[in-house]
């Protein structure tokens, strides 16, 4: 009888036990998660920091902690199909704050966020699993790999150079140094009216010139198909975020337009700017770019740069070279703007379409 008494009151202990165990067991105890850097380059290895902290007298002696991570996030090597948990078992002592590094590596550009986190205890007496939510996330840009260019068979040297050399002549505005016949690829802004009456045809004002340095970087993704392979979009980033580093610390400010979308809640601005925060403001849109996608025909784009006359030479990089684009590059070129071509090819396909324009043909097998 003793025995059958102190037998219940051991499991009215232990139920009352667990009911408050489950009651406290995540009072003060909260969970942090940051990335090292806000950002790394592609294939390169960065770390997570994993902080829980438990505010309170009760230790969690067999806890775990869990986050929702990106396929494209690989830890220890591992790669997944899609974005999957990752879980860690941990003890937290008493009024203790662990904190944990988890290397991972990088293996496509992007903008990724950690999410959905929560942390899970089984109480003392292993009878049951108690788990709860957490607001803890945080992102990472993974940035294009500048590293490994020489396989793109292009002459990065002759490329960057010849544009550094032209310094964009472009008209000064408060250098009038007369007026000259109208051609068709000026604009009727320029049309000096007095000269035209006075002589019965169309004359333009013409003006002084002044050195520009600036370089906008073109990335046309259109004429993408389920033929082309995925790495051909991925090496148009890659080779402009290549040609951006080399642009702006040879001092040329430099900007970007595309006609990809762009995510990740990075301002789209396609001005020309120098330094070490443009490079990385360009690696972030460019990390953020969705290259299976266009927002409107690239053609569209280059007409409304002839239109504005942009103070800036080109550099357009595409996998595509249809007449339209072909004709509005000459257009563009006429009209005293200087572009260089870069034209990506898989050498694995036949392509026909061969442009007038000059470019710098690269040919790469996937």
């Amino acid at each position: 009888m003793i025995l059958l008494m102190i037998g219940a009151a051991f499991l009215i202990g232990f139920a009352a036990f667990s009911r408050w165990y489950r009651r406290i067991w995540n009072k003060n105890l909260s969970l942090d998660l940051r990335f090292s850097e806000d950002g790394i380059f592609e294939g390169e290895t960065g770390e997570i920091v994993e902080t829980v902290t438990n505010a309170k007298l009760t230790p969690l002696l067999s806890a775990s902690v869990s986050f929702r991570t990106p396929r494209f996030l690989s830890y220890d090597g591992q790669k997944f199909a899609h974005e999957f948990y990752r879980e860690d078992s941990v003890s937290v002592f008493s009024y203790e704050s662990l904190a944990r590094r988890i290397p991972f590596t990088a293996l496509r550009r992007g903008r990724y966020t950690l999410d959905d986190a929560g942390a899970a205890a089984i109480d003392p007496l292993f009878r049951a699993k108690y788990i709860c939510g957490s607001p803890a996330s945080c992102s990472v840009f993974v940035y294009p790999r500048v590293k490994g260019v020489e396989n793109f068979h292009i002459d990065f040297q002759r490329l960057t150079g010849q544009i550094l050399a032209r310094r964009t002549l472009v008209e000064d505005p408060f250098f009038f140094r007369g007026v000259r016949d109208w051609t068709p690829a000026d604009s009727m802004r320029h049309v000096n009216w007095n000269a035209t009456a006075k002589t019965g045809a169309l004359k333009v004002n013409q003006f002084g010139s002044a050195q520009s340095q600036n370089v906008l970087l073109l990335l046309d993704f259109d004429g993408y198909n389920k033929y082309d392979h995925e790495e051909l979009r991925e090496d148009i980033i890659r080779i402009a975020a290549s040609l951006a580093g080399t642009l702006l610390k040879s001092g040329a400010a430099t900007g970007l337009v595309t006609n990809a979308p762009e995510s990740g809640g990075v301002r789209m601005d396609p001005s020309c700017r120098n330094g070490r925060s443009q490079y990385f403001h360009l690696l972030r849109r460019m990390a953020c770019i969705d290259a299976g996608k266009t927002v409107c025909p690239f053609s569209r784009i280059l007409d409304r740069l002839c239109r504005r006359g942009p103070d800036a030479q080109c550099v357009l990089i595409s996998y595509y070279a249809g007449p339209e684009l072909d004709e509005r590059v000459r257009r563009l070129s006429s009209r005293g703007t200087a572009v260089s071509w870069i034209l990506l090819r898989d050498k694995s396909r036949r392509v026909d379409d061969k442009p007038q324009s000059e470019t710098f043909l690269c040919e790469v097998e996937y």
